[in-house]
């Protein structure tokens, strides 16, 4: 992966996080439901940004823990994303 690759992408996260930084600000989500959507939204373009693609396959669990190993940031994002 070259240089221009990795800035590239780390200006994409960079700007992701400006922006809905921004966003949340304007908005100001006062219920559960609105700032899981916020959530929701930052996770879906921080893996778009990188070309990460994932599917889910059974129901989100409405309640309790949803646990992972953590090995790297990327299932964090997805965990957001869903």
């Amino acid at each position: 992966m070259s240089f221009l690759h990795k800035l590239r992408r780390i200006s994409a996260v960079v700007a992701i996080f400006i922006y809905s930084s921004i966003e949340v600000f304007i908005l100001r989500p006062r219920t559960r439901a609105l700032r899981a959507a916020w959530l929701s939204r930052i996770g879906k373009r921080l893996l778009r940004s990188q070309n990460v693609t994932f599917s889910v396959i059974g129901a989100i669990p409405s309640h309790g823990a949803v646990v992972t190993n953590h090995l790297t940031y990327i299932d964090i994002m997805l965990h957001a994303a869903m």
